[in-house]
């Protein structure tokens, strides 16, 4: 019997303890729409259609699995890199052949861990080997979280940073599978970078309220990885006040590229630790 417990996933060999995950393998069967003499479905109008291989995996990563995680979903001069992901299910694991990050979603509140959420894009599904356990890592701990915006250091109750590359996930071509360009990657239409952050609505925050449209570099360091942003635009929105505790500010941030500095860069977490 499959236990959910005993579920690991390799991502471009980074083996990792997975909270859930729904990624793999999803088919179709196309069918005749035509007049049939019957209200019944005929098994012969049936034939096998494309199937997607696409879904969420939730982790609690090391410094060095969300260094690698970012690393994947940026890419490298617009192109991202292709790679092998492997989903151990307990009965069985299976491979899955060039993989691209579409988002990642990397998000933590006051006591808790950081959680990373990738979404990855693959193309082929076979059968896998099993996944051995990873080795030792410490997870990221909130504590370890710090959020510089402008000359403001912020003391962040909550946030969640994710970036949204809109990979074209529907070229199939002539084939069943997604097809990968001549770059032997997938074509990302599009980088979407948000950052949403709650701080406490004081004298070290309200000049974060109402910010110019010209906005303010920022960066965020989670454990030993740092998030770098070109420039962070915010749109306006009044603290709402929710009754007798303390007045949070919700900051919905928008990273945008500004002269030859890119809307977001990583560095720092080494590489290759596994989570």
């Amino acid at each position: 019997m499959a236990q959910g417990w005993d579920t690991l996933v390799e991502i471009d060999g980074d083996v990792m303890q997975a909270l859930a995950c729904t990624f793999g393998k999803k088919g179709s069967i196309l069918e005749r729409g035509g007049m049939r003499g019957t209200r019944q479905h005929n098994v012969n109008d049936a034939a096998a259609g494309p199937y997607r291989v696409n879904g969420p995996i939730t982790v609690e990563p090391s410094n060095g699995g969300l260094y690698d995680l970012a690393v994947l979903v940026i890419g490298a001069s617009d192109l991202l890199t292709a790679v092998a992901i492997t989903v151990d299910r307990d009965t069985a694991a299976f491979d899955y052949a060039a993989c691209c990050i579409d988002k990642l979603t990397i998000s933590g509140s006051q006591g808790g861990l950081i959680q990373a959420v990738v979404e990855p894009i693959g193309t082929t599904e076979a059968a896998g080997s099993a996944l051995a356990a990873p080795a030792s890592s410490v997870p990221v701990a909130y504590s370890d979280v710090l959020l510089t915006i402008g000359a403001v250091t912020c003391t962040p109750q909550s946030f969640e940073l994710r970036i949204d590359n809109d990979l074209d996930a529907d070229r199939f071509l002539n084939s069943q599978t997604v097809t990968l360009n001549s770059a032997s990657s997938m074509d990302a239409r599009d980088r979407i970078v948000t950052l949403r952050a709650v701080v406490p609505y004081d004298s070290t925050h309200t000049s974060l309220y109402d910010m110019a449209l010209a906005g303010m570099a920022g960066t965020l360091t989670v454990g030993t990885v740092v998030f770098t942003f070109g420039i962070l635009q915010v749109p306006a929105e009044s603290p709402p006040i929710g009754g007798k505790g303390e007045v949070y500010l919700t900051l919905n941030l928008q990273a945008k590229k500004t002269g030859s500095t890119a809307d977001i860069a990583v560095s720092g977490g080494g590489g290759g630790s596994g989570a």
